[in-house]
């Protein structure tokens, strides 16, 4: 990392160079990152996965939370409105308010909209996070058809989830604020939270026709840093589903075991569409 990665507002907020992620997932049919799948649903193109832009705050997180961040970090991420290759994009990170001991991040583009907005922080806060609060006012809700046979509470154990040291090699030169870690086999966020994704298809099987992207992510890592190359399990359970006017979300939780010992869990919300 070098200080051309980022610059220091006054407010002491750091504030980070403009980069250009890349749509990694532009071949993946079915998918919203895919052009064609994209523009069934009237959008220009296929949409940058939310975990992408997570990896551009890497950086940031270092500086403001010291190594101790890959150990025990949390990010919560909230998306709120979609990029699309190449687009230039710029990340924020905030200083630690003492109170919640929350640093609030953005990312921003180049006409100022917010494409994701949260908080990260290390150990236990003394606040609830703005995503779980959001799910805590989504318990109850009632679904749509399209998640209505979704089983609210269905849970299961021991998933065997382990991200291949190629798969790292692979993706790494398209990362757009690589840190030194990540040469050592410490995975990315957007790969950390596909080692926690390996219970979803457990979970829940999606209607055809149906088209997921993500609407939160919080990756709470607390006896890390997660791994490329190493055999995990994974436990999962649906807490909610809900609706939204264009959507409607599903949420669920899961848990990363190294030989039984927890090393991460993810909260997740995703928006499902109707494509067809």
């Amino acid at each position: 990392m070098t200080q051309a990665d980022f610059e220091t507002g006054p407010d002491g907020t750091l504030i980070g160079a403009w980069k250009t992620p890349v749509n990694i997932a532009a071949d993946a049919a079915g998918s919203i990152h895919n052009d064609e799948t994209a523009k069934k649903l009237g959008l220009e193109g296929g949409w940058i996965a939310g975990s992408i832009h997570m990896e551009q705050f890497a950086p940031l997180l270092l500086e403001r939370f010291g190594a101790y961040w890959l150990k025990a970090g949390t990010m919560s991420v909230h998306f709120r409105n979609a990029t699309l290759s190449g687009q230039p994009v710029r990340a924020f990170l905030g200083p630690v308010d003492p109170a919640t001991r929350f640093a609030g991040l953005r990312m921003e583009d180049e006409a100022g909209r917010i494409v994701c907005e949260g908080v990260a922080f290390t150990g236990e806060p003394s606040a609830v996070s703005p995503i779980r609060h959001r799910l805590a006012t989504n318990h109850g809700a009632a679904s749509g058809a399209l998640l209505s046979a979704v089983e609210v509470g269905r849970n299961v154990k021991g998933i065997p989830s382990m991200i291949p040291e190629s798969r790292l090699a692979k993706d790494l030169p398209g990362n757009t604020a690589p840190i030194e870690a990540y040469a050592s086999g410490t995975l990315p966020a957007n790969l950390a939270i596909d080692a926690l994704r390996a219970v979803e298809p457990h979970l829940v099987e999606l209607q055809s026709g149906c088209v997921g992207l993500y609407g939160s992510i919080e990756l709470q890592v607390f006896d890390g840093p997660i791994e490329a190359g190493v055999d995990y399990t994974c436990n999962g359970e649906v807490l909610c589903v809900g609706q939204t006017p264009r959507t409607e979300t599903l949420w669920y939780s899961s848990e990363l075991l190294r030989e039984s010992r927890p090393v991460a869990r993810l909260l997740m919300m995703s928006r499902i569409m109707q494509l067809d």
